[in-house]
């Protein structure tokens, strides 16, 4: 092949390839899911520059930008500055990534599917990892399930972020075995759709399984309440079933769902919270709302935060003691207390719109959102580094994955 082609096919294809390498990144590495965010903006002004041409500006791109204005606004809110600056540095993928979706060349749906197929495909690698850990590992994976602990990954990144990626993994598998015609293609999606169960059914991934339970049910229930088709109550049953056989059948599942059971218990008995971490989410969350009552208008700016939840700890420890005294596992409690209710409501009806708005045009794209509202409720999904960045690229680019659902076809 001529030099001018091979270049000419790079100019081409190189905010594919960043996006490749971000997905790759997000799985598998921090350094290069860092340096794939740099490569993208490069690539994309690179684009601008040949094309001269801005991409429609959504309020998609509005709304992230936004919020990384927030955290540029809170510094005269902020005592520590220091804080603050690594809120800025962290949170730069805000702006970087509307940026780049607004100055890169416009994905096509080939692309798009690509894509969505690799993140399913680097979901399957990762737990097939860790599957083959636990085979050369079984007596620590034992002990492990016994205490109703969490099976590290040995690639991936922390079990909470990691939950968040296999829910998005296995929907682009499902969606992308839906898109898929040929029958051999379509054979290797639904072996890696399979494998990829397997793997979160055998290392008990609480998060994924819960949200993706709740999906299916959730368009299960649309198909035979509007749309009338009454074959998915079959469906809906065969899920139940399955639900209890595996609960059944599988120590590690019966051993987490128990161990959930005992925590929430505890909970409402409102016993000692410690090394309990439903328990003590819950006593982090009671501690945000005290703050976000003290601070109701302003917040206390997100750099300030943690400082001001030791601060509040002390007041009351909610019987945990130090070392289990967590940080805020909710964003939108993080939001409030972070930047106050009138604002809070703003974010909160910036994104709800964002997602109707999605919705209209893409229906099936639900399947993405309701583990990330999901998420939410359980952890600070922006303020991570990986969790915080799948959403924003998610919602940027996925969106446009244009599929029908089965009573379309």
């Amino acid at each position: 092949m001529p030099r001018a082609s091979i270049y000419s096919l790079l100019k081409e294809h190189a905010v594919e390839a960043s996006c490749f390498l971000l997905i790759f990144g997000l799985f598998f590495s921090r350094a290069i899911l860092s340096i794939s965010l740099v490569l993208m903006l490069l690539t994309a002004i690179n684009s601008f520059y040949h094309h001269q041409k801005i991409n429609p500006v959504k309020l998609k791109h509005y709304f992230f930008i936004g919020l990384y204005i927030l955290i540029l606004l809170s510094f005269w809110n902020t005592t520590d500055k220091a804080a603050w600056l690594n809120l800025l540095f962290k949170n730069s993928f805000l702006w970087l990534l509307p940026l780049v979706f607004m100055m890169a060349k416009t994905h096509h749906e080939a692309s798009i599917q690509r894509l969505v197929l690799f993140f399913g495909f680097c979901g399957v690698f990762c737990i097939s990892v860790d599957l083959l850990w636990i085979l050369s590992h079984l007596q620590l994976y034992q002990e492990i399930i016994t205490q109703g602990g969490n099976i590290t990954s040995v690639l991936g990144p922390y079990h909470t972020e990691l939950g968040l990626l296999y829910s998005f993994a296995f929907i682009a598998l499902a969606l992308s075995l839906l898109k898929q015609t040929k029958s051999f293609k379509k054979g290797i999606i639904a072996t890696c759709l399979i494998l990829l169960l397997i793997g979160l059914v055998v290392v008990a991934q609480r998060f994924t399984l819960i949200s993706l339970w709740l999906t299916g049910l959730f368009f299960m229930c649309r198909e035979i309440i509007i749309n009338k088709n009454y074959k998915y109550l079959g469906y809906a049953f065969l899920l139940f079933l399955a639900s209890i056989i595996v609960y059944q059948k599988v120590p590690a599942i019966k051993q987490k769902i128990n161990s959930t059971k005992h925590d929430i218990i505890n909970l409402v008995e409102n016993k000692n919270p410690n090394y309990l971490s439903i328990s003590q989410r819950w006593a982090a969350n009671k501690c945000a709302l005290e703050i976000i009552k003290s601070n109701i208008f302003m917040g206390v700016a997100p750099a300030d935060l943690k400082q001001e939840m030791d601060h509040q700890y002390t007041h009351n420890s909610y019987w945990l003691i130090p070392q289990n005294r967590v940080f805020i596992h909710n964003q939108y409690l993080y939001y409030m207390a972070s930047y106050g209710v009138i604002f809070s409501i703003l974010i909160f009806l910036g994104g709800l719109i964002i997602i109707l708005k999605e919705l209209i045009h893409n229906f099936i794209f639900l399947a993405f959102v309701i583990p990330i509202i999901l998420h939410m409720f359980t952890d600070n999904t922006m303020e991570r580094q990986i969790s915080g960045i799948s959403v924003v690229f998610l919602l940027l680019l996925f969106t446009n994955f244009n599929i029908k659902t089965l009573s379309e076809r």
